[in-house]
């Protein structure tokens, strides 16, 4: 992504890292997009019966296994800020 638009978002790769910082109590879920957004960009039309939704499927573990190992495209956080 960063090769392609480095425009895209110059600091993301240290939001995480922010959340942390500023909610160090957060929960952080990643949720992929290694996968899906950049392999799968404007190809999901054309998927249409049980072969290709058994490769999508597949598609879609490979990128949950690969947010849970700590590369992500997106990420939800849930926080609240303690006085």
């Amino acid at each position: 992504m960063i090769r392609m638009d480095p425009s895209e978002a110059a600091d993301s790769g240290r939001i995480l890292a922010g959340i942390a910082v500023h909610f160090p109590h957060a929960e952080v879920v990643p949720t992929g997009g290694v996968v899906y957004q950049l392999a799968l960009n404007d190809v999901l039309a054309n998927f249409h019966d049980d072969a290709d939704y058994a490769l999508l499927d597949s598609l879609l573990f490979l990128d949950e296994q690969v947010a849970k190992s700590g590369l992500t495209q997106y990420a939800a956080a849930w926080a609240r800020k303690v006085r």
